[in-house]
């Protein structure tokens, strides 16, 4: 049977503790990356053995035949851990399959990154994702092309992640409708309840919840929104009604 690559993730390795960044704010950048590209991916590759995929960006990391050669030997969780705080266990774009996950490491300049703006940060880690993807593709033998076009979409969209979740349901009488929008920014989620005329033109906003990353104690920010993207919408007295997957009432917008 084989399983499908369902889920897809991105961070910063912490292993040195003489590296005084931001991890929070860097690894929810990535979430807000790693949610846009797999969105624009539209595709579920047969993996046979992982259901997960990591791209692991790493400050330190050597070319294979740089590491010592004990790395490549029997070792206990100590010795193991050494060489991992010291930067000698991984080598650059190693593929790692265990227990149902696939992790590549990837060197990555985080000094050029911390020195660059909003948009060239968020475009550095796409980049990550993107080339990370492509070498799996090519290890795996997968269709490079989903990859490619999910890439370029997001570039497209210069980066800005927003989209409507749900079918637009009409009113009974279809002279109104309502939808529900998302817009994924950096650290934040807004979600939004957008109600229109019969000709589509808006003409009512409500912000129906927000999700701020930084304020979260749980790192997987884009699984925060699944109850109302996975839910439904309904009318009923002039009424949006939002509910969870399960029916129950998340928001009510009133005209």
């Amino acid at each position: 049977m084989g399983k499908y690559l369902i889920n897809l993730d991105c961070f910063a390795a912490n292993e040195h503790g003489e590296w005084k960044i931001d991890f929070r704010k860097f690894n929810i950048t990535c979430a807000k990356m790693v949610a846009m590209f797999y969105f624009y991916k539209q595709h579920h590759y047969l993996t046979h053995s992982f259901g997960k995929a990591i791209v692991k960006l790493h400050k330190f990391l050597k070319e294979q035949n740089e590491l010592p050669p004990e790395r490549f030997q029997y070792l206990s969780r100590e010795e193991g851990r050494e060489l991992y705080i010291a930067g000698n266990y991984h080598y650059i774009n190693e593929i790692e399959d265990f227990l149902g996950v696939c992790t590549i490491h990837r060197k990555f300049d985080f000094d050029k990154y911390f020195a660059a703006d909003d948009f060239a940060q968020q475009k550095m880690i796409l980049d990550e994702i993107y080339q990370g993807m492509l070498l799996l593709a090519d290890h795996f033998a997968w269709d490079q092309k989903p990859l490619e076009n999910a890439y370029q979409r997001c570039l497209e969209k210069n980066l800005i992640f927003q989209w409507t979740a749900l079918a637009r349901k009409f009113s009974r009488n279809k002279q109104f409708s309502g939808e529900i929008f998302i817009d994924f920014q950096r650290y934040e989620i807004q979600i939004f309840a957008i109600i229109r005329d019969k000709n589509g033109n808006e003409i009512q906003r409500e912000i129906i919840d927000t999700f701020n990353g930084l304020e979260n104690t749980n790192r997987i920010f884009p699984d925060d929104i699944v109850e109302i993207t996975r839910g439904k919408t309904k009318w009923g007295n002039n009424e949006f009604v939002v509910l969870s997957k399960k029916g129950n009432e998340i928001a009510r917008i009133k005209m």
